[in-house]
């Protein structure tokens, strides 16, 4: 039975890649970088992590250089990203069937400040975040981390995400996965449960 809920945030409880991909294209701005990749190409690079999407790109700077921009203009507009309408519902009635929230992922401390502004706030019983400075997914060291600072089991968890390396992060730490995968990016992609809604998700917690 599952008794713990981990959620990747980005992509999976806000709709973050909108606001990501303008943030790309400021910071090439302020680093005289012209952007040649359309919508399309920067969203499945950012699907990758922002690292690879900026790597694609002809930045002269050093990498920490432009990480600290992007960050910087992530929490400058922490008040527009929004969660996707589904996942209220989905943690209110998680908590109402007795499991647990959590979240891991690659975005810092400012995903604090998200979520309160979201109103989610109250629904987690804990989150990890790139502040605590772990090695990003698919390697497990932060869940680890997540299960042994509140006590949780892995064999009654599971790892929500919409990119592969969440569910392998949450493989790797011998949880099971749950890929929401709403547009068949991942057709050849195997793990426990693969979802193309959240209402799908939202059906799915009757019985896991």
């Amino acid at each position: 039975m599952i008794k713990n809920l981990i959620f990747d945030f980005d992509g999976t409880i806000s709709d973050s890649y909108p606001i990501f991909m303008r943030i790309v294209r400021q910071v090439a701005k302020d680093f005289d970088v012209e952007v040649t990749m359309s919508d399309e190409e920067l969203l499945d690079k950012l699907m990758v992590n922002v690292k690879h999407c900026m790597d694609n790109m002809n930045f002269r700077c050093e990498l920490h250089e432009r990480g600290q921009a992007f960050w910087g203009y992530q929490r400058q507009y922490y008040k527009e990203f929004q969660a996707f309408p589904e996942i209220e519902p989905i943690l209110k009635k998680s908590i109402s069937l007795g499991k647990k929230n959590y979240i891991y992922t690659h975005s810092g401390d400012v995903v604090h400040d998200m979520l309160k502004n979201m109103g989610l706030d109250g629904y987690f019983s804990g989150i990890v975040t790139a502040d605590h400075g772990f090695p990003n997914k698919p390697a497990p060291d932060a869940l680890f981390y997540l299960c042994k600072t509140y006590g949780v089991d892995p064999k009654e968890s599971i790892m929500i995400g919409d990119r592969d390396i969440d569910t392998m992060s949450g493989n790797n730490a011998g949880m099971s996965g749950c890929l929401w995968d709403p547009c068949d990016r991942y057709v050849n992609y195997q793990t426990e449960y693969k979802i193309k809604t959240l209402n799908e998700l939202y059906e799915l917690l009757d019985n896991i």
